[in-house]
């Protein structure tokens, strides 16, 4: 169970705004090699005050997703496949895939093939929109790289760096 506050600051041109809010999760493996996790985003209802006197109001919405994991001795590695669905509230319409009693629902599918657990194979649909991704890891280093398509934008790209102690 995990708990977090957030303040968020943004800049647009010469505007700014200010805002306070909380997420708060869950999850629960039963077993080393399946998992469920429940996270409401904004649990609260973010407000956010721009400097201009506009207030926004951020709507919680909710993201359920599941995993599964199994080791493959046989090539050296270990798969891993996870999906979820991101609810929101707010009335959202346009890349939607489906609406559930009035909640717009994402859905999102993921692959993983870990080889000797030193490099990484990501492959997924993120709400429609193909993802792929890398991952290495040395020693306590790991860099990590991954595409998102997007219908409207611009592709995203990002890279991570992590050292463990």
């Amino acid at each position: 169970i995990g708990v977090n506050a957030k303040l968020i600051r943004q800049q647009v041109l010469d505007y700014s705004s200010f805002g306070i809010g909380s997420d708060i999760g869950v999850m629960y493996t039963p077993s080393k090699s399946f998992g469920l996790g429940l996270r409401i985003a904004d649990a609260t209802t973010t407000q956010i005050s721009w400097d201009t006197g506009r207030r926004e109001s951020v709507t919680p919405s909710a993201r359920l997703g599941a995993m599964w994991m199994r080791a493959l001795p046989q090539f050296d590695g270990s798969l891993t496949l996870a999906g979820d669905a991101n609810i929101t509230f707010e009335g959202k319409t346009g890349n939607t895939q489906a609406t559930i009693a009035g909640a717009a629902t994402d859905f999102y599918l993921g692959a993983e093939y870990w080889y000797k657990r030193s490099l990484a194979v990501r492959l997924g649909d993120a709400a429609g929109q193909m993802s792929a991704g890398l991952g290495v890891r040395w020693n306590q280093l790991g860099l990590d790289y991954a595409f998102v398509g997007h219908q409207d934008l611009d592709s995203t790209q990002r890279v991570s760096a992590q050292l463990q102690f």
